[in-house]
């Protein structure tokens, strides 16, 4: 089970790291992201927390297709952020089949 925990703590590392690159999401968030991310960093406040639920864990973490509506996995959603479609593997491959 620890083996599955430490998988999916990857693939959200790997979605904070995107986003922080791109600058999303903007204002607190991003600064609670980057906090969040940095070892040397203090731990979030209460408040922080709630925000970063809100606006990253809520969001980003269980991020569902923008075509099909279905959830996709953590380790997929850095892909649909990066092509900027916001789709998963099946839909981007049938919309790019179909063009």
């Amino acid at each position: 089970m620890r083996e599955l925990e430490m998988q999916q703590e990857n693939d959200e590392t790997k979605v904070l790291e995107w986003l922080i690159e791109n600058g999303e999401p903007d204002g607190k968030a991003l600064g609670i992201a980057k906090q969040f991310m940095d070892p040397e960093a203090r731990p979030l406040t209460d408040r922080q927390r709630a925000v970063f639920n809100r606006d990253i864990a809520n969001k980003y973490f269980k991020m569902t297709c923008s075509l099909c509506r279905i959830p996709m996995p953590t380790n997929k959603v850095a892909y649909a952020l990066a092509a900027g479609d916001g789709y998963c593997g099946h839909c981007r491959g049938a919309v790019s089949n179909s063009d």
